[in-house]
């Protein structure tokens, strides 16, 4: 009994420290009100980069990075946005300290 009481203590102070934001962030509905990073490559296919939020303090190279890891990108938040988000994009990272959206879309 008493290791059932330990583990749920446990899970519950893990529990918000691994909890991501599943708010979809705000972002621009057009390319030209977002800082255009040229194009990248994830393996499977091309996409053009921008950022969105925080545009003045975060680099292009650090944006194709994002973008180059996918869903698997450490501290960044990813979403589908061809699944019901609006404006160009087809996929958004939105880092975890929610200063930074990194916006792509894929070219056909």
């Amino acid at each position: 009994m008493i290791g059932i009481g330990v583990a749920a203590c446990l899970w519950a102070a893990a529990g918000p420290a691994q909890a991501q934001s599943d708010d979809p962030p705000t972002v621009p509905n057009k390319v030209s009100k977002a800082k255009k990073c040229k194009k990248a490559n994830n393996g499977f296919a091309d996409f053009k980069v921008y950022v969105g939020k925080g545009r003045k303090s975060f680099g292009c190279k650090k944006a194709r990075a994002v973008m180059r890891k996918g869903v698997m990108a450490n501290g960044w938040q990813y979403f589908d946005w061809t699944k019901g988000g609006s404006g160009p994009w087809s996929d958004v990272w939105y880092r975890h300290d929610k200063k930074v959206v990194v916006l792509a879309i894929l070219i056909e």
